[in-house]
């Protein structure tokens, strides 16, 4: 049986960063959304449209159903794929939020298993230490979405040494003023998410057909009007980068392990 023969295909994501794929012409477009799914740079992002830019400068819209190989012979060189966003609707919203949660789940056990296994042969000498003290470790709470509850409780049993959350927002839930009042909705709002940041800042965020952004409500008020400080992006994760700085700091390197 032959080797598998894989071609180099340079992606364009949504923030203009650049990562290569190594394709096979018989990939699915669906394939391809899961090698980015699967890599850092982009499984964060869920909701976007794949164009694909053949060395002869056309530009072809990719459909799930396509294989590669019938819409450009990559063999040849000169092809690159871009991700340009798409619009949400009720359900790929929802969606994305769920991604975002399950992320930050993963995050927070990505770092606390790399600590502990560092720490393993250190903590092993500990003659002291008692197994009975060994901790689950906690994954953030996923206020009724019923979302990989108990994602790390096997993986914990793997471990005799403590393990500890290291965190990249306090919590994400949805808004006690959803659903969106009608006339919001003709406006194109979805979604309204409570955010609390490390840094303990609270902000109610729209996530709308194009977009998510800080709104100006307070407490009890809905004020669905964008903030003064117009922060807004296309995902939540980058959203979230810009109004907390912990955020930015712990949640690339958690992922990309």
């Amino acid at each position: 049986m032959g080797d598998l023969q894989l071609y180099p295909v340079s992606v364009k994501t949504q923030t203009g960063e650049k990562l290569e794929l190594q394709l096979n012409p018989g990939d699915s477009v669906m394939d391809v959304r899961q090698f980015l799914l699967d890599a850092p740079e982009t499984c964060f992002i869920t909701c976007y449209d794949l164009l694909l830019h053949t060395k002869d400068a056309s530009t072809h819209h990719l459909e799930d159903y396509n294989e590669i190989s019938e819409v450009a012979d990559i063999t040849t060189g000169g092809c690159s794929l871009e991700m340009v966003p798409a619009f949400y609707d009720d359900r790929s919203i929802r969606a994305h939020v769920h991604r975002t949660r399950e992320l930050l789940s993963l995050s927070n056990l990505h770092a606390s298993l790399s600590t502990s296994l560092a720490l393993q042969n250190e903590i092993s000498q500990n003659k002291g230490s008692n197994s009975a003290d060994t901790l689950k470790p906690e994954v953030p709470e996923l206020d009724g979405l019923g979302y990989m509850e108990d994602i790390s409780g096997s993986l914990g049993n793997l471990l005799s040494s403590p393990l500890k959350d290291i965190k990249c927002v306090e919590s994400i839930v949805f808004s006690s003023f959803n659903p969106p009042p009608s006339y919001r909705r003709l406006l194109e709002d979805l979604i309204y998410l409570d955010v609390i940041t490390l840094e303990g800042n609270k902000f109610c965020i729209t996530g709308s057909t194009k977009m998510f952004y800080v709104n100006s409500s307070s407490a009890n008020t809905l004020d669905p009007r964008q903030s003064k400080a117009t922060f807004e992006a296309t995902n939540l994760v980058a959203l979230l980068q810009k109004i907390s700085p912990k955020f930015k700091k712990s949640f690339p390197g958690s992922i990309g392990g």
